[in-house]
């Protein structure tokens, strides 16, 4: 009898207040939306860059980002949209911004032509900092200064 007692008491003791473990539910960051503005380099002079971005927060200072891009210059043969990844931690921003279609060249380059590699600091409603622009033989730094929209 001792021992029945002793297994619906110990079946029943997880149970009792406690909730199931949940994962963690992501919330959309203060950064999700339009930022846009102005970006300049050697490859292609000076232009205007806009993203779409969306901002799921991980905890208190680290975020991941993903979105679209499009990016305009006065040759319009420069211009180009696509997508964006990367992550933000602690109001530093390091992210990829891919073509679509993606570049092509031959022979294929170890950095993805068309790529812009973004390293910059967001401060309020200002994103400003420095890129690669990557070319089929080279890459080309530039600067980027986006304002939230």
């Amino acid at each position: 009898m001792k021992v029945g007692v002793l297994l619906v008491t110990l079946a029943l003791v997880p149970a009792c207040g406690h909730d199931s473990p949940t994962a963690p539910t992501p919330a959309f960051g203060s950064h999700t939306g339009t930022w846009a503005g102005t970006v300049s380099d050697d490859s292609n002079g000076s232009g205007t860059m806009r993203i779409e971005l969306t901002e799921l927060t991980i905890d208190a200072s680290r975020s991941l980002l993903g979105g679209a891009w499009t990016t305009t210059f006065a040759d319009s043969s420069k211009n180009a949209t696509g997508t964006v990844g990367g992550i933000l931690s602690d109001r530093q921003l390091s992210i990829t911004a891919n073509p679509t279609p993606p570049l092509t060249c031959a022979p294929v380059p170890l950095v993805p032509p068309g790529t812009f590699s973004i390293t910059a600091t967001v401060a309020g409603t200002e994103l400003a900092g420095t890129y690669a622009f990557s070319t089929c033989t080279r890459s080309a730094p530039g600067t980027i200064t986006l304002r939230r929209q």
